[in-house]
């Protein structure tokens, strides 16, 4: 018959810890009693709730001599290239040469990531303002544009605008207020503006 928790560790709770949280004295006491054969890895594991790799290798590295545990790692591990170093990079990529070819010529000291990481910072690539040809009509009433707004006139009497715009010209016309802005003062409008045009064809 295999020990109970409470008989290995008495009341204390163990199991569920996140990892790399165990006490030293937990772990050289799980070791011990594996060690001793009072209990097996695979039954102090599902006891406790940890997982059977763990005890197996804080077991392994006691039976080698090792510590059971490592240090944790620092939070923060600064990996910064050399100012030296980013001055020859610098230096390489403004004289024309390639990312590969810099990185050759700093004697492959540096990874290929942070040369394609730096040279658009030191070197960006300038954007060609494309020019901006606005087309423009030259004949007169070959199109016409409408639109509509509102606002409040008059003690805040909500009132609907509308014009038309000849496209050639810029001149406008039938500037004109509504009620509503719908279907049909749309219609009324485009009428008083063709007939202050003075346009003689039909549309």
């Amino acid at each position: 018959m295999f020990p109970s928790k409470e008989t290995l560790f008495g009341s204390k709770g163990f199991g569920g810890v996140p990892p790399m949280k165990y006490d030293e004295e937990f772990v050289k006491r799980i070791v011990k009693t594996v060690r001793d054969g009072l209990i097996s890895a695979r039954e102090i594991s599902r006891l406790l709730g940890l997982a059977r790799s763990t005890v197996s290798r804080w077991v392994g590295r006691s039976k080698k001599g090792l510590p059971t545990r490592l240090k944790r790692s620092a939070k923060k591990v600064w990996n910064r290239t050399s100012e030296r170093l980013l001055a020859e990079l610098k230096a390489l990529l403004g004289s024309g040469k390639t990312v590969i070819q810099a990185w050759q010529g700093v004697g492959k000291g540096v990874s290929i990531r942070t040369i394609e990481r730096w040279k658009p910072v030191w070197f960006p690539e300038v954007q060609e303002k494309k020019p901006c040809k606005r087309y423009v009509r030259k004949k007169a009433f070959s199109l016409m544009h409408t639109d509509w707004g509102v606002k409040r006139i008059k003690d805040g009497k909500r009132t609907c605008f509308t014009f038309h715009e000849d496209d050639a010209t810029r001149r406008l016309y039938a500037l004109q207020a509504y009620k509503n802005a719908n279907q049909e003062n749309t219609n009324d409008s485009l009428r008083k503006a063709h007939r202050s045009s003075g346009v003689s064809r039909q549309f």
